[in-house]
């Protein structure tokens, strides 16, 4: 696998994730503009946000999250294309302690 095709299908993040977003935006409605540039509609946006346990606040604005939440938004918006390998650096900084939906589920 070329090096551009790998840097394209795995996404990384680092241990403190800084998603650009526009504060007054909703998580739905962050994650829903990144996903129209993939071609992706509502119900991935809906898959995503229940993978990183934020459906319940997807209609709050994101200047209203934590430091956790933000980084649950970063990782959904990473997850948005389905990629085959998601690297994470310290992916439960910010989080409470066996408070982050992933922590059980990733290997």
């Amino acid at each position: 696998m070329s090096s551009r095709k790998l840097a394209t299908s795995c996404p990384i993040l680092p241990g403190t994730v800084q998603v650009a977003t526009h504060p007054p935006r909703t998580a739905f409605h962050h994650l829903f503009a990144f996903a129209q540039t993939m071609g992706l509609g509502r119900k991935r946006v809906e898959e995503v946000l229940g993978l990183v346990g934020l459906s319940d606040v997807a209609d709050r604005p994101i200047r209203e999250f934590s430091l956790g939440m933000n980084q649950r938004l970063g990782i959904a918006t990473a997850l948005l294309g389905d990629p085959g390998v998601l690297v994470l650096d310290e992916p439960l900084n910010g989080a409470r302690p066996g408070g982050h939906p992933l922590s059980s589920s990733t290997r």
